[in-house]
């Protein structure tokens, strides 16, 4: 794999991380069920060939709509497969950004939640909150807590602080 090919891989497989499964899910800040698979779903988009991308992200924006929730920003990744992305996005409303890799739309639609003052979507909020405090070291008074994500945390730094010895 070349470098970075992985990125998308890594990113999709945060909801599985930050998000128990079956017994026991992971409550969003509101307090909903979060499944992996919803997590993902709310954090990113594959879509497979760029002649679908309007149409996924209408079907996305209508499905939000139906269940009465905000169109928050996401990460949109447009190629064959996860290991073979060709196109990296950030949607904000009804503005696509293009960005030059998965990398760089997680960071720009990281940060437009703070410089837009929006809330992560609540089935997202475990891995928003995840990357806020692992890649950001950024701690706010509304974090609400989330224990999987705490305990992840607490593995990840220890692993870490034992590897720098």
């Amino acid at each position: 794999m070349k470098r970075g090919q992985s990125d998308p891989i890594v990113l999709s497989l945060l909801a599985s991380l930050c998000c128990k499964r079956g017994r026991g899910n992971c409550k969003s800040a509101n307090k909903e069920i979060c499944s992996p698979t919803s997590a993902r779903s709310a954090f990113l988009l594959h879509i497979t060939t760029p002649n679908d991308l309007t149409r996924q992200v209408h079907n996305y924006m209508a499905t939000l709509y139906k269940e009465k929730r905000l169109f928050q920003p996401i990460i949109i990744l447009v190629g064959p497969s996860l290991s073979e992305i060709s196109a990296s996005y950030v949607q904000i409303q009804d503005v696509r950004y293009y960005v030059r890799t998965p990398l760089a739309a997680v960071d720009v639609c990281f940060k437009s939640f703070f410089a837009l003052d929006l809330q992560y979507p609540s089935l997202a909020y475990p891995i928003w909150l995840f990357i806020q405090k692992f890649f950001y070291n950024i701690v706010t008074e509304a974090d609400s807590n989330v224990p999987r994500v705490v305990s992840v945390l607490s593995s990840l730094k220890s692993a870490m602080s034992r590897q720098a010895v």
